[in-house]
This record gives C-alpha cells, sequence and structure tokens, in this order.
C-alpha cells in the first residue's frame, strides 16, 4: 500500500470545497497572471488581531526604530508586507473602476 504525501492546497482545491477565496484575491491573481508573474500559491492562512497606532516621535527615535526593526525583519516579513501593498493597491485599483 502505497503512502500518500499530501500536497499543498491550491485556490482550485478551495473552491471544490466551497471555501472558495475572496473575490479580491481573485481579481489580484488574474492580475499577476496577465503581467507573467510567478505564480503565488496561498497554502494557508492565520487570522491575526493587530492595533494599528498612530504614533508621534522624535526623528531621531523614528530613525532608531527603523533601525531596529530592518535589523530584526525577515524575508517573510519582507513578503508580507509586498502581499499587504499589493492587495491594498488592488483595492484602490477596483474602487476607481
Amino acid at each position: 500500500m502505497e503512502e500518500q504525501v499530501s500536497r499543498p492546497r491550491t485556490s482550485e482545491d478551495c473552491e471544490q470545497e466551497q471555501i472558495g477565496l475572496p473575490k479580491l484575491l481573485k481579481d489580484w491573481k488574474d492580475k499577476i497572471q496577465k503581467k507573467d508573474l510567478p505564480i503565488i500559491r496561498i497554502v494557508s492562512e492565520e487570522e491575526e488581531m493587530f492595533v494599528k497606532l498612530g504614533l508621534e516621535m522624535e526623528d531621531s527615535t523614528h530613525d532608531m526604530l527603523v533601525k531596529w526593526g530592518k535589523e530584526i525583519a525577515t524575508d517573510d516579513d519582507y513578503i508580507q508586507i509586498a502581499i499587504h501593498a499589493g492587495l491594498q493597491d488592488n483595492l484602490k485599483q477596483l474602487d476607481g473602476e
């Protein structure tokens, strides 16, 4: 008997399971494919609660926090920032249509 190895879930799997991806992600996926960029598969998701703080500080404090943030940021952090920015950009374009 062969051992079955699970594969990452695809958007097609989600659609078949009636979960589906939000329309925004589908639109963004279509847009990316039109530009011939590499395929990015969403294989999992986690919901996170966070609060975005509006902060006021001295320029030197700002520079120090930016430096510290860059020292501890991971490649995954940069990927999440890029995905977030892409989704926001797509929302702005959809609002303009």
